[in-house]
Formats: structure tokens, C-alpha cells, sequence
């Protein structure tokens, strides 16, 4: 079909500037040839030259050697317009994320109604999808090394890719992700993320699943990413002709996940902090209480100062990356899954002297359902009341704590927390000392005041518990031994 389309318009050209030629000169006569008639068609063309037609009918009046167009169509125009169209389509599907299945009904349709079209039958031959993968066995499960140089390459082809810089700053991740809740198989991803690529959204670098447990050492999953990265960083990766050097930024991963690939304590032991060197104290749960304690730094960590707090040397430590520094604390989970639920969850059904009363959580709970209709399309999730708390996600509470709680709690002695949050989390803060030291101050405050007397409070209340209950265990037992 493609092949007669083009020999058609071949010839439609070749005849149109003939008959300009013919009314400048009037010396040539204009009859009629019907191309539907195969023995007039082939008196026309060159015995070796095929035309397949579908009844159309074009008028020409030319004699044979008039027409001899068929020797300008060449079988190499043809190939290049099918790969053309064959680069689209590929395209056009990794550009639409199609779904692999209809891509293979799409090439069926194409390949029925578009003969000599060169045209695959498989979505994975479109695509070019490798059928071959070196996955590796590592203790515990399977792991498989995507490359973050041929990913960077990937990128780099994409369309609206950005080619003005000389350095990529990556952040990489890491962390687990559970696949249900009915099994224990899991992946734990590696990511990585740049600004100026993927408009800074990440993609996989590498991929580790089991059956039943995260991986069991940390130099086994990470070896291929440290491998990679060490000659990246030496050398740079090339793109369009050009070196670019390679940096990590940081690395970001939540504090199981952190300790895991530090080889360190667990965050809940006595030596557990990432940036300090106390020792926690016991309230219920480890707490550490000092403000003022010695910070750790990235020199002693490289030389295992610290023998209370590292486990054992880590593989990233390879790495011209600080080993401190470079691993940012998780604002989510510390944040907005740990203070903010913390206060509400107090507020609401904590000790005492930290609660605000039903009618005040009523008061709040409208208060935040009479928001819903105002709250823009940027935010993730509208707001929800308090009865339904427990089900709240990460990103309610960062509304709630940014925006939202500043108006609707009454002066309370932690109600000042989402106002020196937004404070610090504004640019101007970054630049300015006297309201970092504000928040500071207040942070401070709030902790020594608050969170350690909550702990107190939590901790004597289950001594107290815990009392009564064996007083009450050994009453039984003794009035038992009394009446049998």
C-alpha cells in the first residue's frame, strides 16, 4: 500500500510540471489513461516497474517515453521512510507510556492494512527490550544493576532534555518498599535523581527482591552502584560529545534504611543518633535529651572513631562523599509522620495537662472541614478532621502543620510549632541568622519543655501501671494459695 502511495505521487509530480510544460509550448496533446486499466498502465511504465492501485483514476495524456518517472523512485527512499516512521512510533510510546498489549494490537492493525510496511510483530522488538538480564544472587534475594551511566545516557535523548551544563549533581535513594501486605516480598530500589534531568523526577539505577527478607548486607547491595560510581566520578560520563562530571549531593534514606547501608546501630539504641555522640536515656523509649552534646563529623566516622555508634566499615565509605554530612535526615518521617502526629495524637488523647478538651478537638475538626473548599488543586489532599487522624498521610499533616494549624489551634504551650516551622522553612531563613536562631531557640524550648515531660509523664504512667498490675498478680496468687 505505502509502495503504490509513493509511486502515485511520483507520478502525479512528474505529470503536473509535463502539463505545465505542454500549455507553455501547446505542442503536446492532452488524452486520457485510466491507471484502474493494468495493460494501458504498463505500456506506461518500465516492464520491471509494479504499481498496485485501488480503482482510482488519474487522467494523463502523455506518450510513453513522456512518462518515465518510475526511475526516479529509488528503494533506499522507501527504507528510510519506513525507519522514519518505525523511530516514531517507538517515540511516541515511550513518550505515552503505552501499555505494552496494546502496542502489539496496534502493530496487528498496522501490519493488516499497511503491506511491505517492515513493521514488527512484538512490542519488545519495537522497543528493542533486552530478553537477556544479568541478575544477580545476593544473600537473601536477587538483585539487578539497571547502570546509571547507560540510565543517564537514556535521559539524555529524551525529548526536552536541557544540554547547558557541565556537572550532574545526583541525589540517590534508597529504602524499602513492601509488594503486599499478604507476604513478606519486598524491593528495596535504588534510585537517583538529578534537576536538570527528567525534569528531576527519579529513575531506577538498581532493584533488589526477595521472598521474605530486606537484603542481609549492605556491601552485597551496594557494590555495583559503588563500582559504577567510583570510575563516574574519576572520569565523568560523556554526553553528546561532551564529558560531564559527575557529584552526589546527598543521600537520602529513612533511619532503618540509613543505619542498614552505614552499617551502624539501630536509631532506637543507645548510640543511634546520626549527628551527635550521646548516650540516649531510657523514658519509655530512647530519648536524647541534650542539646548541647558533641557533633560527629565525617574524618572520625571515615576512621571508625566511632565504636559505640559504627558496626562495622561501610562499602560507601569507598566514595568521596561525607559519611555524615552527606546523608540527609528524612523531614517526612521526622517530622510529619513523627512530632506533628506526635502533638495531635497528645492533643487528643495524651496526658492531661497536654490535652485540649473534646469540644476544642470539635472546634478544630470543623474548622478544617470548612477549609476543604478553599484548599488549591497544588496540594495533594484536602483536609479531613481530627476524628479521622489515624489515617492521615504524610502530606495532611505537612498541611496541617505549614498552613492550616496556625489559625485553628487556641494558645496552647506547643501551639507555636507550625509557626517556627514555616519560618524555617522559608527561603529568607537560609539567609538570615537571627530567624534561624529564633527557631533554634524555640526548638530548644520545645523540646526540654514538651517532648521531655510528655516522656516523663508516658514513662512514670507505665511504671505506675505496670506496679499495680503485679501488686495485683501477687494478691491473686497469695489469696489462691490461701483458699486451696
Amino acid at each position: 500500500m505505502s509502495s503504490s502511495r509513493n509511486k502515485r505521487r511520483i507520478i502525479q509530480k512528474s505529470y503536473e510540471n509535463l502539463v505545465l510544460e505542454v500549455d507553455a509550448l501547446d505542442e503536446i496533446s492532452v488524452g486520457t489513461v485510466e491507471l484502474s486499466d493494468n495493460s494501458v498502465l504498463d505500456n506506461l511504465l518500465p516492464d520491471n516497474t509494479t504499481v498496485y492501485n485501488d480503482g482510482a483514476q488519474y487522467s494523463y495524456g502523455l506518450e510513453k517515453e513522456a512518462i518515465n518517472s518510475s526511475s526516479e523512485y529509488d528503494s533506499d527512499e522507501v527504507n528510510d521512510a519506513d525507519q522514519d516512521f518505525k523511530s516514531g512510533l517507538v517515540k511516541w510510546v515511550a513518550k505515552h507510556k503505552i501499555n505494552g498489549v496494546a502496542v502489539d494490537d496496534l502493530l496487528k492493525l498496522l501490519s493488516a492494512n499497511i503491506p511491505g510496511g517492515n513493521l514488527p510483530e512484538s512490542y519488545k522488538t519495537l522497543m528493542k527490550t533486552p530478553t537477556k538480564y544479568k541478575i544477580d544472587l545476593i544473600d537473601g534475594g536477587q538483585y539487578y544493576h539497571f547502570g546509571l551511566e547507560r540510565q543517564l545516557q537514556r535521559l539524555s535523548k529524551i525529548a526536552g532534555f536541557t544540554d547547558n551544563f557541565e556537572t550532574i549533581e545526583l541525589k540517590i535513594g534508597i529504602d524499602g518498599l513492601p509488594i503486599s501486605r499478604s507476604s513478606k516480598k519486598q524491593f528495596w530500589p535504588i534510585l537517583a535523581s538529578g534537576d536538570i534531568l527528567n525534569n528531576g523526577k527519579p529513575f531506577l539505577v538498581g532493584l533488589y527482591f526477595s521472598l521474605f527478607c530486606k537484603p542481609e548486607k549492605s556491601d552485597q547491595l551496594l557494590g555495583p552502584l559503588v563500582e559504577e560510581l567510583t570510575l563516574l566520578l574519576a572520569n565523568g560520563v560523556e554526553i553528546n560529545g561532551l564529558v560531564r562530571k559527575i557529584s552526589i549531593k546527598c543521600i537520602v534514606a529513612d533511619a532503618p534504611a540509613r543505619n542498614f547501608v552505614k552499617n551502624c546501630v539501630a536509631f532506637n539504641g543507645y548510640y543511634g543518633c546520626d549527628r551527635c555522640t550521646q548516650k540516649g536515656q531510657w523514658l519509655g523509649r530512647v530519648v536524647f535529651s541534650e542539646l548541647d552534646a558533641p557533633l560527629r563529623n565525617d574524618q572520625d566516622f571515615r576512621r571508625n572513631m566511632y565504636h559505640n555508634h559504627q558496626v562495622k566499615e561501610s562499602i560507601l565509605s569507598k566514595l568521596e562523599i561525607g559519611m555524615v554530612s552527606s546523608f540527609v535526615l528524612d523531614y517526612m518521617h521526622l517530622v510529619c509522620l513523627g512530632v506533628t502526629r506526635k502533638l495531635i495524637s497528645c492533643w487528643r488523647s495524651g496526658p492531661i495537662p497536654l490535652r485540649i478538651g473534646r469540644q476544642n478537638i470539635a472546634q478544630i475538626s470543623e474548622r478544617l472541614i470548612a477549609c476543604k473548599n478553599f484548599i488549591p488543586s497544588e496540594f495533594n489532599r484536602k483536609p479531613r478532621s481530627l476524628v479521622e487522624v489515624d489515617y492521615w498521610k504524610a502530606t495532611e499533616y505537612r498541611t496541617f502543620l505549614l498552613y492550616l494549624g496556625q489559625g485553628k489551634i487556641e494558645p496552647h504551650p506547643a501551639s507555636d510549632t507550625p509557626t517556627a516551622v514555616t519560618i524555617r522553612e522559608t527561603p529568607e531563613a537560609k539567609c538570615d541568622t537571627r530567624l534561624v536562631s529564633f527557631c533554634s531557640a524555640f526548638w530548644a524550648a520545645f523540646t526540654t519543655t514538651i517532648v521531655m515531660r510528655l516522656c516523663k509523664q508516658s514513662w512514670s504512667s507505665w511504671t505506675s501501671l505496670t506496679v499495680g498490675v503485679s501488686v495485683a498478680v501477687v494478691g491473686l496468687v497469695f489469696l489462691a494459695i490461701l483458699i486451696f
